[in-house]
């Protein structure tokens, strides 16, 4: 029989995975939903995260990037709405920003950005309200003045570049998303002043580009990370072969913090992880959740304000001279 290439392969091996993870996802939302015991934490959550993952549950994309929506300009409070052309996917990609308070005020400031990358089926949307943990932790005076921006990254992207289709998601966020960014607002523009993160594939995504891009990121914070699914599919392309091949750059400059539930069918994905990142010697924070799932909103809950301060702790300040 013959065998196709490696590469087409992949492709179908990681459409198929990121399909299995899509129907797992919904299954462990019906789970949680139902769960007695976690109801009144959930409908609380729903009501202070309105658009949260609400939207996965209306928007109904397949794994064919054909049914995808790269960009949702609905208004939400407290962020903008901005759009990008990529150049590599030949169309335009939306954002939501938050821009800290005093930012029109103070025109010589700069200010550290951080970027989250959503889970399977999200969009810019999906996560921004979650912008409320932001201004919490702002208002507080726990963290500094702080740009945030909430990525449209593809609902099933895996955030790589596919091989077979106009799919061009790190190449988005690497090269189009951070410098249009850099240029359109007042950032510490290296990457002392910028960190990402994400929730789930997003968790994994971001993760895989701190360590694929040690020179771009100081820090980066998964919460529920799908770690294996690249580790699988592109052993060569993942975060444990990166922080293999960057080791000494990421233990003297990245920060890593992980959060996962312990009842997370992506737990194992995590102790894998760890266990790697132990072998090579690379500090990090890893937090286990007890009684949790794959459930962002009782993380929010429970760890959110803690999730926001893991990443003020490593970039560089808001300042007139960064």
């Amino acid at each position: 029989m013959k065998l196709l290439p490696r590469s087409t392969r992949s492709v179908i091996q990681l459409r198929f995975y990121i399909a299995s993870l899509g129907l797992i996802f919904a299954v462990s939302a019906s789970l949680i939903a139902s769960d007695e015991a976690t109801a009144e934490a959930i409908a609380q959550a729903r009501a202070n995260s309105p658009t949260g993952e609400a939207e996965m549950t209306s928007v109904k994309p397949t794994r064919d990037p054909a049914t995808w929506i790269w960009n949702v300009p609905d208004p939400m409070p407290h962020v903008q709405h901005g759009v990008v052309y990529s150049q590599s996917m030949e169309r335009e990609v939306g954002y939501n920003i938050f821009l800290p308070r005093g930012y029109d005020e103070n025109p010589e400031a700069r200010y550290p950005v951080v970027y989250f990358l959503h889970g399977v089926r999200g969009t810019e949307k999906t996560a921004a309200n979650m912008v409320h943990l932001v201004m919490h932790e702002l208002e507080a005076g726990h963290i500094d003045p702080v740009i945030w921006v909430y990525v449209n990254g593809g609902q099933f992207s895996a955030y790589i570049d596919w091989e077979d289709s106009y799919v061009r998601t790190e190449t988005y966020i690497i090269e189009e998303l951070i410098p249009a960014i850099d240029r359109r607002y007042r950032t510490v523009a290296d990457r002392r002043g910028r960190a990402i993160c994400g929730w789930s594939m997003g968790g994994a995504g971001s993760t895989r580009l701190a360590m694929k891009y040690p020179d771009l990121f100081c820090a980066v914070s998964s919460l529920a990370g799908a770690f294996r699914v690249m580790e699988e599919v592109n052993p060569d392309d993942s975060a444990f072969s990166w922080a293999s091949e960057h080791a000494d750059t990421i233990r003297d400059g990245v920060g890593l913090t992980f959060y996962c539930g312990e009842e997370d069918f992506l737990y194992e994905h995590n102790l894998a992880l760890m266990e790697h990142l132990d072998s090579l010697k690379i500090p990090y924070t890893f937090h286990k959740v007890p009684d949790i799932g794959h459930d962002l909103r009782q993380l929010q809950l429970l760890i959110g304000h803690d999730f926001i301060r893991s990443l003020a702790r490593y970039y560089h300040p808001a300042s007139e001279n960064p």
